[in-house]
C-alpha cells in the first residue's frame, strides 16, 4: 500500500518559485506548463517538513554547524545506497553543487588551463569554467541507437590538453548512468594524463532499475586520490531551496587545496534548516524516495510510450536516471532552434529547457522535466501531439 500521494496538484505560482514565477520572463508568457528547471512539483517527505517545523519553533536562528550529526547521516546514506565507505574527514559542506564546481576549478586548476566537459551537458559547467578564466575543452557524447556513450578515443586526445574534467553522472540532460567499465576507462585516462576529476553526482539517487549509480571515487584508490565528488539531497528530496550540498575529497592534499581556496571567500557552510532537512532526509525518508522513484519512472515511461506511439517524428532518448527527458525534435523539420522553442511555447503551451543551452550538440533538442503530477504530464503530451498535428 502506498504511503504517499504524488498526484496532488499544488499551486506554486505566487510563492516566488523560480520554476513558475519567471515564466513570463523566460518564455514571454505565463500561459505555459513550466517543465524546465530541475525541481519536483511534489511536497517534500513529511519527516523533512516535521523536522523543519520543529526547528522553527525554537525561535532563534543563529549560526549553525552541521558537524558530526550531518556527517553521520551522509556517510550512512552513501554506505546503504551505494556501498561506499566515506570517512568523516573527507566531507566538506558547500553552498551548492555549482558553487562547489567553481571552487574546485579554482583550487585544482590555473587560469588558462583546459577543463573537459561532455556535451550536451548542464549549462553551468561551461559558465564556471569560462567565468574563472579556464578553457572549455569539449569531448561530446556520441549518439548511438540506444542513447549516448562516451567517445574514449576523443577523450584520450582531449585530456592531453586539460588539467581537469567535470564528469556528470548520472548525466544531465541525456539521462545516462555510466557503467563501472565506462567509469574505469575514464579514470584510467585521467590517471594517464594526470587530470583531476570533478564529479557532479547530484542526481545519483534518481536512478531506475536495473541501472545502478556508481561513484567513480569508490571504484579504485587511484581514482579517489584525484577526485572531488559533489552530492546533495536537494534533487533527491526536492529541497533545492536549502543549502545541503557536500564535497567528498578522499585525498588529504586535495582537501588542503580546497580548504585554502574556500577560506578566501569566507562563505558560510550551511544553514540551520538545511542541516535539519539533510539529516531528516537521509535518516528517515528512504521509503519516500522509493515511492517517488516508482512514480517518476511511470512518468518518464508515459512520455516515451506516448511520443513513440503518437508523435514518431519526435525521438526520446532511453532513460536510465534523472527525471529529465531529452527530446529530439529534429524530425519536425523546423528551421532553427529559436523556431523550435517559440513553437513549443506558442503552439504546445510548453516551457521546456532549450537544448542549445546545453551546447551546440543540443540544437534541435529540448529538455522536459517530468517530475510533476501525472495529470500535468498527460496534458503536456496531449498539447504536444496537437501542436505536431498542425505542422505541414
Amino acid at each position: 500500500m502506498k504511503k504517499y500521494n504524488f498526484d496532488t496538484i499544488l499551486e506554486r505560482s505566487g510563492t516566488e518559485t523560480l520554476k513558475y514565477d519567471t515564466c513570463r520572463e523566460m518564455f514571454g508568457t505565463a500561459e505555459v506548463i513550466p517543465m524546465w528547471i530541475a525541481d519536483m512539483d511534489f511536497e517534500c517527505a513529511p519527516a523533512i517538513h516535521k523536522a523543519i517545523v520543529a526547528r522553527a519553533t525554537h525561535n532563534l536562528y543563529g549560526y549553525d554547524m552541521g558537524g558530526e550529526r550531518c556527517s553521520a547521516s551522509i556517510r550512512g546514506w552513501l554506505s546503504r545506497r551505494s556501498g561506499w565507505t566515506v570517512e568523516h574527514d573527507w566531507l566538506r559542506c558547500t553552498t551548492g553543487v555549482v558553487a562547489g564546481l567553481a571552487f574546485a576549478i579554482r583550487a585544482f586548476t590555473r587560469e588558462g588551463d583546459g577543463v573537459v566537459i561532455q556535451p550536451p551537458v548542464y549549462p553551468p559547467f561551461r559558465a564556471v569554467i569560462e567565468g574563472n578564466g579556464r578553457r572549455v575543452v569539449t569531448n561530446p557524447l556520441r549518439r548511438t541507437a540506444d542513447g549516448f556513450e562516451m567517445d574514449f578515443d576523443d577523450l584520450d586526445r582531449k585530456l592531453a590538453d586539460a588539467r581537469a574534467i567535470i564528469l556528470c553522472n548520472p548525466h544531465n540532460p541525456v539521462g545516462r548512468v555510466f557503467t563501472a567499465e565506462e567509469l574505469t576507462r575514464l579514470g584510467e585516462l585521467c590517471a594517464k594524463h594526470d587530470v583531476t576529476i570533478i564529479s557532479d553526482e547530484i542526481h545519483s539517487d534518481l536512478v531506475f532499475a536495473p541501472f545502478r549509480h556508481l561513484h567513480i571515487a569508490s571504484l579504485d584508490a587511484r581514482f579517489a586520490e584525484r577526485t572531488i565528488t559533489f552530492t546533495a539531497p536537494s534533487k533527491t528530496f526536492n529541497i533545492a531551496g536549502l543549502t545541503t550540498s557536500t564535497a567528498i575529497i578522499p585525498s588529504e592534499e586535495m582537501r588542503a587545496r580546497w580548504d585554502a581556496e574556500y577560506a578566501k571567500s569566507h562563505i558560510p557552510t550551511g544553514t540551520a534548516f538545511g542541516h535539519i532537512a539533510l539529516r531528516a532526509a537521509y535518516d528517515e525518508c528512504e521509503d519516500w524516495l522509493e515511492e517517488v522513484l516508482e512514480y517518476l519512472r511511470g512518468n518518464v515511461d508515459y512520455v516515451r510510450s506516448f511520443v513513440t506511439e503518437n508523435i514518431p517524428a519526435v525521438k526520446i532518448v532511453p532513460q536510465q536516471g534523472t527525471y529529465l527527458v531529452w527530446m529530439d525534435f529534429r524530425g519536425l523539420g523546423l528551421a532553427s532552434q529559436d523556431e523550435l522553442m517559440g513553437w513549443l511555447v506558442r503552439e504546445a503551451g510548453l516551457g521546456l529547457g532549450n537544448g542549445a543551452d546545453f551546447g551546440v550538440e543540443g540544437i534541435g533538442f529540448a529538455r522536459l522535466n517530468a517530475a510533476t503530477n501525472r495529470m500535468t504530464v498527460e496534458k503536456a503530451m496531449s498539447n504536444l501531439a496537437r501542436a505536431v498535428s498542425k505542422i505541414g
